[in-house]
């Protein structure tokens, strides 16, 4: 197993007081948690877990279930802004405001990220000696301004800066962790995750009722797809490439706005790797690669989140690499390593003239010239044209 070592710990726990100060708050009632740096698919079939590993940053997850919990707990390790700390925060997003147009004009969230750690860096000042020092009150108007802080002062300013003006809000710390599948949101209820490892399981953090609305629409604002009363069932894709699903109305989702995330996973999954877990045999691959290697056309199919996705990605390699693919997709899931990739993505916001569905991009592939033709799902009237394309001699998977 990837569990870290003492001395990996020990310079955890100096570079990262909040966590150090969460076990010393547990430790009393559950020991000493076990350390990962990469979570072993084996530790899925522990009965009463005790596990912490890190994401990227300052967060991180302490996985546990006690003998008297009914099920397991997902708990985010965060730092939080405490009273000194809320003084220079002030201090630094005033500073950020008034310093922000003197720098270039963004476009993408990454490029705000950028420009936002840019301008911390000018503002604040390391001084490891102002730990405990607020800023001088004949200070905190002047017109030029650097912010004395610790580096783990700034660390701990830095995330939450970003985590609240471009990035997940009360998810950001989920939109960090590589092990999870889905997220899914309901107002005042706690959230739950779906983790590559110990599946569903639920988290200690909790969006209140009347901060719902507000935060559903700021994350639909970043899919690209404003949800609204009018409009209250919205999908879009996030920077990232996850997938949002939003339902806002109330008179919709009865218990307030609710959403659902499916995160976008950079690499994909191996074919080997979906051997070694048994999604797949051996043989069953192989036959898939002489299907693809020749040119035959095949459905993936099932349940909802049973691993279509992933299973297609894992084998589309074995189509060969000088052939030409054509995907058409919703959201952006399906990830292609030829050289030839024609990507098109589907259009359902704006005029109605000028929005494109599946079965249009499909109609579109016919007129391409594609050695494969892949849509990302087949439901409704689009089945038609895939047949039509298998018909005239079009690879379609």
């Amino acid at each position: 197993m990837d569990t870290m070592q003492k001395e990996e710990i020990e310079q955890l726990l100096v570079d990262n007081q909040h966590l150090k100060e969460y076990l010393e708050s547990i430790r009393h009632k559950m020991g000493n948690p076990v350390f990962f740096s990469k979570v072993p698919h084996e530790a899925g079939n522990e009965s009463y877990p005790n596990f912490i590993y890190p994401t990227k940053g300052v967060v991180f997850i302490h996985i546990y279930r006690t003998q008297d919990m009914d099920e397991l707990e997902y708990h985010v390790i965060e730092p939080t802004i405490n009273d000194v700390l809320r003084e220079k925060l002030d201090v630094i997003l005033k500073l950020i405001v008034k310093k922000a147009p003197e720098k270039k004009s963004v476009l993408t969230d990454d490029e705000m990220r950028d420009v936002l750690k840019e301008l911390i860096d000018e503002i604040a000042v390391i001084d490891e000696k102002a730990g405990t020092q607020g800023v001088p009150k004949k200070r905190r108007n002047a017109r030029q301004e650097k912010v004395k802080v610790t580096s783990f002062q700034k660390n701990v300013l830095q995330y939450n800066i970003i985590k609240t003006l471009v990035g997940g809000g009360p998810l950001e710390a989920f939109m960090r962790d590589p092990y999870l599948e889905d997220i899914h949101f309901v107002a005042n209820e706690k959230i739950h995750l779906i983790h590559k490892v110990f599946g569903m399981i639920k988290t200690n953090i909790v969006v209140g009722e009347k901060e719902s609305p507000k935060f559903t629409r700021a994350f639909s604002e970043k899919m690209g797809a404003p949800v609204s009363e009018g409009r209250p069932i919205v999908d879009g894709v996030l920077p990232d490439g996850s997938r949002g699903n939003i339902i806002y109305s109330s008179a919709v989702s009865i218990k307030g706005p609710s959403m659902t995330i499916r995160r976008f996973t950079e690499t994909p999954i191996s074919v080997t790797q979906l051997i070694k877990w048994g999604t797949l045999s051996s043989s069953i691959a192989a036959y898939l690669w002489l299907c693809l290697q020749y040119g035959r056309s095949f459905f993936i199919c099932g349940g909802t989140a049973c691993g279509k996705t992933t299973t297609m990605n894992s084998i589309i390699p074995f189509v060969p690499p000088q052939k030409k693919i054509y995907t058409a997709e919703g959201t952006p899931e399906l990830q292609v390593p030829h050289t030839v990739w024609q990507r098109l993505l589907t259009k359902t916001t704006g005029p109605k003239e000028g929005q494109v569905d599946l079965f249009d991009l499909l109609k579109a592939a016919l007129r391409s010239r594609p050695d494969y033709i892949i849509p990302g799902e087949v439901r409704g009237a689009e089945g038609n044209i895939v047949f039509q394309a298998m018909q005239t001699g079009h690879p379609c998977m």
